[in-house]
């Protein structure tokens, strides 16, 4: 649990002071940290009990997901929240017995509550 609320701290501490994780141009590591953080919300924070709370108290972080759909807009055409999140749900029947999938957001939805 520490792990992640310091891998957030720090990203979020990161993310203030460049654009991008690695510098100012995107890269690999700027990809797939968002796929986690996508799932970080809807996935991990409820069926894994992950610490750290919503990616919106992250004001850096939640800045760096928007440049990424605004610079990359492609980005949200290829997520599928409700399949990527809810899939936690209904694989992980031993975390999840009765299989409920809450509401899950669109990417586009999510972003703009960011």
């Amino acid at each position: 649990a520490s792990d992640v609320l310091k891998g957030l701290s720090e990203m979020n501490d990161l993310l203030a002071s460049r654009p991008y994780l690695m510098g100012d141009a995107i890269t690999e590591v700027d990809l797939k940290n968002f796929a986690w953080v996508t799932r970080h919300d809807y996935a991990y924070t409820i069926i894994f009990k992950s610490p750290g709370g919503r990616i919106a108290q992250y004001r850096n972080i939640a800045a760096w997901v928007k440049r990424m759909v605004s610079d990359y807009p492609k980005l949200l055409e290829s997520l599928d929240m409700s399949d990527a999140c809810g899939s936690y749900y209904r694989q992980l029947f031993m975390l999840n017995f009765g299989r409920i999938v809450p509401n899950i957001p669109s990417a586009r939805e999510w972003v703009s509550a960011l």
